[in-house]
């Protein structure tokens, strides 16, 4: 593929087409299916109803779908299609797999606070290789494509809240983040019932205004539909629900990208599922796990207990 030239609608098509397939072996997937939720075109789906669910029931709620409500360490995985969109031309970037394990407590009916790992792998978008560079759009040059680690990294949720607090990822390196302020807003709600499954959806975003003058800032803003069975959700003696996600964002360019002064930002959609086990990641996301982080693969409760000792 020409990465210069923006994707056509054809391909574009092509290369998300797979993505609602890997449906079939999602354990929130398959919970929905055996409740009667999946809309294979035998049947007519049913129509979601608001559900009268708020503050801290919702907030309980949604944490079984986000992770665990009982400090256990709670696996979630992504697969998606990231596109830079410059002028309103998209342009194929890469196929992302990632991974992402969280840790909570309830201190507070309305809040909980813990600690996230995240791994990321970059793909080639059309043979799902490994990169090890990218040729940009428009500029045409050649970078080279970093591992992603970060974490443990301090994380809290609310249903609702707005921050300001300096940007804990920078951490990570310049070649993902760069060193600022962080405002942050989190917005959680729209609970419905389709049947017997429960959706969910939240919206995150953070903007970083960086202390280096002259330095790009950063952005990203992401919008999520929740699915799990809702017998699942509402049982007081389970502490988590597989549940399907339904991810898409948008990103400013990473440093790494090396793209200032062009114009435009990266947009991302694709599906994903919080598991009870890393054993039901796809088999693709679950190799390179083992491979490169076998320690969050083996006993990720160790690496969240190292970190806060």
């Amino acid at each position: 593929m020409n990465w210069n030239k923006p994707i056509s609608r054809r391909t574009a098509l092509m290369t998300t087409a797979s993505l609602p397939l890997l449906g079939a072996g999602l354990p929130g997937i398959r919970a929905a299916e055996a409740a009667g939720a999946a809309c294979s075109g035998a049947t007519a789906p049913s129509k979601p109803e608001p559900v009268a669910l708020a503050g801290p029931a919702l907030l309980e709620a949604y944490m079984k779908m986000r992770a665990r409500t009982d400090g256990r360490v709670a696996p979630s995985w992504m697969d998606a299609s990231t596109y830079a969109f410059i002028e309103g031309e998209t342009f194929p970037l890469y196929r992302l797999f990632a991974a992402t394990w969280y840790q909570y407590k309830r201190v507070s009916p309305d809040r909980y606070e813990g600690a996230a790992v995240e791994v990321a792998f970059y793909l080639d978008i059309e043979t799902g290789e490994p990169l090890e560079t990218l040729q940009m759009p428009r500029k045409g040059h050649v970078v080279t494509v970093p591992r992603y680690r970060a974490g443990p990294t301090k994380t809290s949720m609310e249903l609702h809240s707005a921050t300001e607090q300096p940007f804990g990822m920078a951490k990570e390196g310049g070649a993902f983040f760069r060193a600022g302020v962080a405002r942050s807003r989190t917005d959680v709600g729209h609970p419905t019932r389709d049947g017997k499954v429960f959706n969910v959806t939240d919206h995150h975003e953070t903007r970083v205004i960086p202390d280096a003058p002259n330095a790009p800032g950063f952005f990203y803003s992401e919008w999520i539909i929740r699915r799990a069975a809702w017998d699942a959700v509402m049982d007081p003696r389970r502490a988590s629900a597989p549940t399907e996600v339904v991810y898409s964002s948008v990103a400013a360019y990473r440093p790494w990208m090396k793209m200032e002064g062009v114009p435009g930002h990266t947009i991302q959609s694709g599906l994903g599922a919080t598991v009870e086990r890393v054993e039901d990641f796809p088999a693709g996301i679950l190799e390179l796990c083992r491979k490169y982080h076998p320690d969050l693969v083996e006993q990720p409760e160790k690496v969240f207990a190292a970190a806060s000792a």
